[in-house]
């Protein structure tokens, strides 16, 4: 509270006044105990009174025809109370008429109205404020995290686009090499059909020259039988 009444911003001034409103709604319908009682209650152990009953709760009643007294009685002192409360002179005015000589210790519970305004602070901020602060830190976040998502698909897209040149020139090496290859396939089958080509030539000769060395021995036969003929005849 008296940081916010020192904060010269807009909305801190308005925020103040709703809790100041809040508290001054609250006090005036004595609800300022039952909001303490449940929301700083849980925090301390009820240990030390086991059958302690409820002051905001009407006490519960067995399933019989006493419920409807017992309910009367909860209305009665409830009234009461509420009518004490506004016999001691509280306010009702609204918080742009009050000031902040408000006494820092309530006369009924006897608990520092600092704790209460933060709990009220707490319990009765609207939508609109929540969202007016969150907005900045939210608007933070995903500015962030779409900087960051920018960044990322254009790092993808540079690998994308390192990937692909990387492809196709592996696909142009990989037909170069292809077209290389062909050509050495047409060259060994030429080279292999030349090679029998020779070889045949080369049996030929062979023969041939086996021939060749064979004819004078042919040669001297057909004269020797030549003159065979030639003595028998005589």
């Amino acid at each position: 509270m008296v940081t916010l009444g020192a904060s010269a911003d807009k909305a801190d001034v308005r925020l103040e006044r709703k809790i100041r409103y809040e508290y001054a709604k609250l006090k005036s319908n004595g609800q300022l105990r039952a909001i303490f009682r449940t929301h700083y209650a849980a925090a301390v152990p009820i240990a030390a009174s086991p059958h302690r009953a409820s002051a905001v709760d009407p006490p519960s009643a067995p399933i019989t025809g006493e419920r409807s007294q017992v309910d009367s009685e909860y209305r009665a002192q409830k009234h009461t109370r509420r009518m004490g409360n506004l016999a001691e002179g509280v306010s009702r005015t609204p918080m742009s008429s009050q000031t902040q000589s408000t006494a820092a210790t309530s006369p009924d519970t006897g608990i520092d109205h600092d704790d209460d305004v933060v709990a009220v602070t707490y319990l009765h901020r609207t939508g609109g404020s929540l969202a007016r602060q969150a907005t900045p830190v939210a608007s933070g976040v995903l500015a962030a995290a779409h900087a960051a998502l920018v960044q990322t698909v254009n790092s993808l897209r540079e690998t994308s686009s390192q990937t692909k040149s990387t492809l196709y020139a592996m696909q142009a090496r990989l037909w170069t090499f292809e077209t290389i290859q062909t050509r050495t396939e047409s060259q060994l089958d030429l080279l292999i059909r030349m090679q029998q080509l020779w070889q045949r030539q080369v049996l030929r000769r062979k023969r041939l020259l086996i021939k060749l060395g064979r004819m004078p021995i042919r040669l001297k036969e057909a004269n020797v039988k030549h003159r065979v003929c030639t003595q028998f005849s005589w």
